[in-house]
Parts: C-alpha cells; structure tokens; sequence
C-alpha cells in the first residue's frame, strides 16, 4: 500500500506542477491585451488571400529540390502577400532589396 501511495504521489506531483499559470503584472497583461487587440485588427483587414499566402514559403536561394524554378515574380507576390516567408535569402542586401 505505501508502494501505491509513493508512486501516485510520483506521477501526481510532477503533472500538478506542469498545471500551474502564471500570473502577468497588471502592465504586462495590459500590453499582451494590447498586442492581441492589434493583431486581431489586423487579421481582419486581411483578405483570405492573403492570410493563405501567410502560410506560404518559398526558397530565394540556391535552386534546389522540385520547382525551384519558380522564383521569378517573388518581390512582386511578396508586395500583394501571397508569400509568407522567403528561405535560403544570402545576405542583407539581398534580404534588403526584398
């Protein structure tokens, strides 16, 4: 029985722990309410589109892996947001320039 009790006390404690939240100052709750507030303005003057074309990335880099011949037009689509994010971009001027 005290087996039983040592074990459950092993298994409940850890997860009791993992179960705790944390509690933000007044002023960091402020500013994360903030941040939410202007991150749900903006997601509503998004169009469908372009919250797709958020989750879009594409490779500016080598050319590698299938239809890496697609880079033609990147700085155009990336203007109207259908391109969330560009990897293999080498350096900053480049990074820049897009």
């Amino acid at each position: 029985m005290r087996n039983l009790v040592c074990f459950s006390l092993a298994i409940a404690l850890p997860a009791l722990m993992m179960c705790q939240t944390e509690v933000l100052p007044r002023r960091e709750f402020a500013r994360t309410l903030e941040m939410e507030q202007r991150i749900d303005q903006l997601l509503k003057q998004m169009t469908i589109e372009e919250k797709i074309g958020q989750l879009v990335d594409e490779s500016a880099g080598p050319l590698t892996g299938p239809g890496s011949e697609k880079t033609a037009g990147q700085e155009k689509r990336i203007k109207e947001g259908t391109i969330g994010s560009l990897l293999n971009v080498m350096g900053a001027e480049r990074t820049n320039a897009l």
